[in-house]
């Protein structure tokens, strides 16, 4: 659902609206998501070029970001696993091998990256990044399912996050489907 747009002219673009409440949105470029930003009260800066994606000014945003960097880091070591792997492929090493090295430390950062998300959205359900951030991170199923990971967000959530309206409809359709 598009909330708006603007034109984007020398690189530069102003956009202002009364939006009640805050809420995360997407920036995009026709139909391609780019990044997300919260929208929220303030004087915002999106910053797009060559070395990132950032958009600052306000508290739920730099929160958001600062929550992006350090998810960005735990995936670059999870690439630098992978790659890790193919070489070690390429020089001979057996399966067995490169999986008694590779599986205990694959399985250490993606626990580390799955309890840095769950703890993001369980410390803002009561704003705009945690139904947000649980909607960005779970829409990349191809259907709404019920993981460990999403229970364990939902266990004792406040009835502010349950109730919101992809948050609800999610967690409806996943039941179902079980």
């Amino acid at each position: 659902m598009s909330l708006d747009s603007c034109e984007v002219t020398h690189g530069r673009f102003t956009f202002s609206s009364t939006l009640d409440p805050t809420r995360v949105a997407q920036v995009c470029i026709g139909n391609e998501s780019l990044m997300p930003v919260v929208l929220e009260t303030g004087e915002l800066v999106v910053q797009v070029d060559h070395s990132g994606q950032r958009v600052s000014g306000g508290p739920l945003n730099d929160r958001l970001y600062e929550f992006l960097q350090r998810k960005e880091r735990i995936e670059n070591e999870q690439w630098e696993l992978d790659r890790k792997c193919m070489e070690m492929l390429h020089s001979g090493k057996s399966p067995e091998e490169i999986n008694r090295e590779i599986a205990p430390k694959a399985k250490k950062l993606a626990k580390k990256l799955e309890d840095l998300e769950t703890k993001f959205i369980k410390d803002n359900y009561d704003n705009a990044l945690g139904p947000g951030c649980f909607m960005w991170l779970f829409r990349q199923y191809p259907f709404p399912v019920m993981t460990n990971q999403i229970e364990r967000i939902v266990k004792d959530a406040p009835p502010q996050f349950l109730h919101d309206p992809y948050v609800s409809h999610y967690l409806r359709v996943a039941r179902q489907g079980r």
